[in-house]
C-alpha cells in the first residue's frame, strides 16, 4: 500500500510533465475490464483501510482514463456511494457502529466542518488550476504513505 500511495503521489506531482504528449486511446471493452479490475482493488483497499477510496479512485482516473482532475472529483463522489453503504453494513452486522456513538458529538461537528467545506470548496473549484490540484493531492498521497510508514516502524 505505500508503495502504491508513493507511485500515486509521485505521478501525480509530475502529471503535467508525464502528460505533455497525448493519452493513448483506449478501447472500449478494455476500458471496462480495466475499470472493474481498478474497482475491484480499490475496494479491496479500502474496506480494509475504511476509507471510501477517494484518494486512490481520484488518480486512478485520472492516470488510467485521461480524465480532468475536476471531472475525478466528482466521479469519485459517485463511485464512493456505494462503498460507503458496502462499509456501514458490514460494521453494522459486526456491531461496530457501537464503538461510534461515545464519539457522536466529535463526529457531528466533523460532519458539519465537512459539508462547509464541500460548499466552500465547490465554490473555489472554478478558481484553481488543475495542476494544484495535482500537486495538492500528490502531497496528501506522500504524507499518507510517510504516515503508513511510521505506523509500521512501531
Amino acid at each position: 500500500m505505500v508503495v502504491l500511495l508513493i507511485s500515486l503521489g509521485t505521478v501525480l506531482i509530475g502529471h503535467d510533465f508525464i502528460m505533455q504528449h497525448q493519452s493513448v486511446q483506449i478501447p472500449i471493452l478494455f476500458k471496462i475490464v480495466l475499470g472493474f479490475m481498478a474497482g475491484m482493488g480499490i475496494g479491496v483497499f479500502s474496506s480494509m483501510l475504511g476509507v471510501a477510496g477517494g484518494e486512490l479512485i481520484i488518480p486512478t482516473i485520472i492516470l488510467l482514463f485521461s480524465v480532468d482532475i475536476k471531472l475525478a472529483g466528482s466521479l469519485s463522489l459517485a463511485i464512493s456511494i456505494p462503498t460507503i453503504i458496502m462499509g456501514l453494513v458490514k460494521y453494522k452486522n459486526q456491531q461496530l457502529l457501537n464503538q461510534i456513538r461515545p464519539q457522536f458529538t466529535f463526529i457531528s461537528f466533523l460532519s458539519l466542518g465537512s459539508i462547509a467545506g464541500a460548499l466552500i470548496g465547490s465554490r473555489l473549484l472554478s478558481y484553481v488550476p488543475g495542476s494544484v490540484l495535482h500537486l495538492f493531492l500528490g502531497v496528501i498521497l506522500l504524507f499518507s504513505a510517510v504516515k503508513l510508514l511510521r505506523r509500521k516502524e512501531q
